[in-house]
């Protein structure tokens, strides 16, 4: 039978924003922040109605914060949808649509010898494999609950999985643009233990990070000190650090996907990293 167009009566549809966990839990990556809730929903049923739709919004602004996840009622479309999504140009930007649960490609760190971070990021430095942001959407972090951080940071695949835990991250006051750049989950802290090991993922961040504009200085904090975790990256000016951010959001370091912002100048340079 015919079904009522509830939207054009003035009703809402009862759309889920909890999209549960399965191979069919898909993540669009490149929305432009200006997109309303209701185009990035009429884009993605382009190819069938929505089951469910997780939209973060920066607090600050309420403007989209460039991704999203999603699922269909129809889930056999699901392939369908990534192949027309991927790539598709929406206005400046390129969208990435990929299922949630697919691990990153690595093509080249299965290979015997590999160590650092060459290995770590799947071999693909400089062209890694990844799902850039959008200007101005990086998640900011400085306000973050720190049992919300804590709890990424003890699993970061299960946390980009969970609707609750992300909305927590994401409802942080947003961090002043500044020439600093703080990047989670790069890193772990037993990622650093072997001193030889720590010198070629510093060397391999600064030469990552070169490509985006001058790095003054990387710093990345040693187990058991304040800050272990995390990558900060100092540049010369705000737009580097905006374009880094840019390049770096979203993107894919052994299976974890990096969360990238702006940190604040003055705690940089007094080495509060906490």
């Amino acid at each position: 039978p015919p079904k009522l167009n509830l939207e054009a009566l003035g009703m809402q549809n009862n759309l889920s924003t909890q999209v549960e966990n399965g191979p069919n839990k898909l993540y669009c990556a490149g929305l432009p922040n200006i997109l309303k809730d209701q185009q990035v929903k009429q884009l993605f049923e382009s190819y069938g109605p929505l089951r469910a739709l997780y939209l973060p919004k920066d607090p600050a602004t309420d403007l989209c914060r460039g991704w999203a996840f999603f699922q269909y009622k129809d889930e056999s479309v699901s392939d369908a949808a990534i192949a027309g999504l991927d790539g598709l140009a929406v206005g400046e930007n390129k969208l990435q649509v990929r299922r949630a649960e697919q691990k990153a490609q690595d093509p080249i760190g299965a290979m015997s010898g590999m160590t650092g971070m060459g290995a770590m990021m799947g071999g693909v430095m400089p062209g890694m494999s990844g799902m850039p942001g959008v200007p101005g959407l990086a998640p900011a972090l400085g306000g973050a609950n720190p049992a919300l951080l804590a709890a990424a940071a003890a699993n970061p695949l299960a946390a980009l999985q969970n609707p609750a835990l992300l909305s927590g991250l994401a409802s942080a006051a947003p961090a002043a643009p500044s020439k600093v750049v703080s990047l989670l989950q790069m890193v772990t802290e037993d990622d650093l233990k072997d001193p030889e090991e720590y010198d070629e993922i510093l060397e391999d961040v600064k030469t990552e990070c070169q490509n985006y504009g001058n790095v003054v200085s990387v710093v990345i904090p040693k187990p058991g000190e304040v800050g272990v975790g995390k990558v900060f990256v100092a540049y010369s000016a705000v737009e580097e650090a905006q374009k880094a951010i840019q390049n770096l959001q979203g993107r894919t370091f052994a299976e974890r996907v990096i969360i990238a912002g702006f940190f604040p100048e003055d705690k940089f340079q007094a080495k509060d990293l906490a």
